[in-house]
């Protein structure tokens, strides 16, 4: 189905809520007019048009993702999602992605959806875990150290960190 057949389907309900991707197949943002169509069902009664927004994860098929990023690179891209087969978990902390989503979240405001549907909120539970078994610390290596350490290496050429800052305490 194209574009139109889309914003025509969601049209044709009568649903009191819908939320949809804020870009047709991830890529094609919807037009402010196209927006305001959707928000009216099929009896002519207005509806809450929202919009998905993940607050913690990247796909590589959202429209902001570049095609150089690969998990740790940039190095707020931290594991692939539990849920979302093309998904990437974040440093959703990391001032850089909330950049990104600050932008993006305004982007959906500015385009006329009713407000956003966040999904991604579990994810804490995972840094949470790592936290709990001590895996979870600050490290104030350069990158450059990182991939100069004589560190074993993954079989997909993934540096394995070799433990530098593990037990360093905060006045270290």
């Amino acid at each position: 189905a194209d574009k139109n057949d889309f914003i025509e389907a969601v049209r044709a309900s009568n649903y009191d809520v819908v939320v949809i991707e804020p870009y047709f197949r991830q890529r094609q943002p919807f037009t402010p007019e196209e927006i305001n169509a959707m928000k009216y069902k099929k009896n002519g009664t207005r509806r809450q048009l929202l919009a998905r927004f993940s607050v913690t994860e990247a796909k590589d098929t959202d429209y902001y993702w570049n095609n150089s990023w690969k998990i740790g690179s940039p190095d707020w891209l931290v594991r692939a999602s539990f849920v979302e087969p093309r998904g990437v978990i974040t440093r959703y902390w990391d001032n850089e992605w909330k950049n990104y989503m600050s932008r993006y979240f305004q982007g959906i405001i500015k385009s006329g959806y009713d407000g956003a549907f966040l999904t991604g909120l579990e994810n804490h539970r995972y840094f949470e875990n790592l936290r709990e078994k001590g895996l979870l610390f600050p490290c104030y290596c350069t990158r450059s150290q990182l991939h100069n350490v004589n560190a074993p290496h993954l079989s997909d050429g993934t540096y394995v960190y070799a433990g530098t800052c593990r037990n360093l305490t905060e006045e270290q």
